[in-house]
């Protein structure tokens, strides 16, 4: 998992780390030999307090075309 060209802010005001970029992901389903090599862009939102991360949220495209396919691609050969 490679998240590429991240960008990050940092919101002290309101104690917000947001860190946007493209992610390349690797679904394998466990199979061996198996690579599905996804890009997707995504944006996590980590909430500080007292320089602990006490809440980490994540976004990206849930019907991103290659991420389904390569979903429903493991998923047949996890059924085998």
């Amino acid at each position: 998992t490679t998240l590429i060209d991240p960008t990050v802010v940092v919101d002290t005001t309101n104690s917000k780390v947001v860190i946007a970029g493209t992610l390349i992901i690797n679904i394998t389903g466990g199979v061996a030999g198996e690579t599905n090599l996804v890009k997707n862009p995504i944006t996590f939102i980590l909430t500080v307090d007292k320089e602990q991360v006490t809440r980490w949220e994540a976004y990206w495209d849930n019907e991103n075309a290659e991420m389904l396919a390569a979903l429903g691609k493991v998923s047949a050969l996890m059924k085998k």
